[in-house]
């Protein structure tokens, strides 16, 4: 009787020793296919950020020697007769506005402006595309439903 105790004993301990041995198994084998989706979606966005880098490069090179100009609305615009100035008001549609061509080293501090917007986004959808991940993945906890935001 003690012997069949013992065996029995032996056969729980060495289920649940499996049991613990396929939880161990299938949590590394989901910790790295997180680490692989993650490290996918790095590549990715480091190849969407250098091709934008490599495009704003140009934008400010085009900008900066006045090959490419930026313009903005003016209000209350009056027009030239100079026509080089662009079109008049009126032929825009807009009762009372024209358009300013930005000086090269204005249309830089914008172009900044808007580039460092661009890469405050592109960061934002990069810790987006993480905690996505790491959710499906159980990792962490979904707290969208409590923000009103989609999961």
């Amino acid at each position: 009787m003690l012997l069949t105790e013992q065996n029995a004993h032996a056969q729980d301990l060495k289920a649940v020793s499996d049991a613990a041995a396929t939880a161990q198994q299938k949590s590394i084998e989901d910790h790295a296919a997180a680490a692989q989706q993650i490290a996918a979606l790095d590549t990715q966005l480091t190849k969407e950020k250098q091709s934008h880098e490599k495009d704003n490069a140009a934008n400010r090179a085009a900008i900066a020697d006045g090959t490419r100009q930026l313009r903005i609305a003016v209000a209350g615009y009056t027009g030239s007769s100079d026509d080089s100035q662009g079109p008049s008001p009126g032929s825009l549609g807009y009762a009372a506005t024209g358009y300013a061509v930005l000086a090269p080293e204005a249309g830089l501090a914008l172009y900044a402006i808007a580039d460092g917007a661009d890469a405050e986004r592109g960061q934002l959808i990069y810790l987006q595309g993480y905690v996505r991940t790491l959710q499906q993945r159980g990792y962490v906890e979904g707290i969208s439903a409590g923000l009103g935001m989609a999961p």
